[in-house]
């Protein structure tokens, strides 16, 4: 981890000074980088969908509340996602900077990409549980009171290569 880099020595020296490591740290950060910008799609894309279906079930007075409560808590969820994606990217940005510098990295530097990498993971798994499980229900839970909402094209978060 980022944090390991500061407390392990080599050559009488912390292991974040060396420019490979650092290096190797920004390749992390490109990582979360990566896997936090699909994930904002994927919020972004559920987001839009979950509204639509919060609009039709305005506009059919034969829906029911517990419908309407399931839509409103799936979007409540996917703006708590979306602000912890905030958060990740505040925390990420400094491994850019890292890269950039010929210092030591910071300790407070390294604890944030350390939370980068602990955060967006779990955020990924939180959008493909809505992806998966949560969406799907209030589709089938439209459906059965006659509302059908257009499902659109498929909504996909690619899983990090060889993790």
């Amino acid at each position: 981890t980022a944090e390991y880099t500061k407390v392990r020595e080599q050559f009488n020296r912390p292991l974040g000074t060396f420019q490979a490591v650092q290096h190797h740290l920004a390749n992390m950060f490109t990582d979360v980088e990566g896997s936090r910008w699909t994930t904002y799609q994927a919020v972004s894309r559920l987001s839009s969908r979950v509204a639509e279906i919060e609009e039709l079930l305005e506009q059919h007075e034969s829906a029911r509340e517990s419908l309407v409560e399931q839509a409103h808590q799936l979007s409540e969820s996917i703006g708590d996602v979306r602000q912890e994606l905030n958060q990740a990217n505040r925390d990420a940005r400094v491994a850019s900077a890292i890269d950039a510098s010929t210092t030591r990295p910071t300790a407070d530097q390294l604890w944030q990409i350390d939370r980068g990498w602990e955060n967006v993971p779990g955020l990924v798994e939180q959008i493909n549980e809505i992806i998966n499980t949560r969406l799907p229900a209030l589709y089938r839970a439209c459906d059965e009171h006659g509302i059908r909402p257009d499902p659109g094209k498929a909504i996909e978060v690619p899983r990090k290569p060889g993790g």
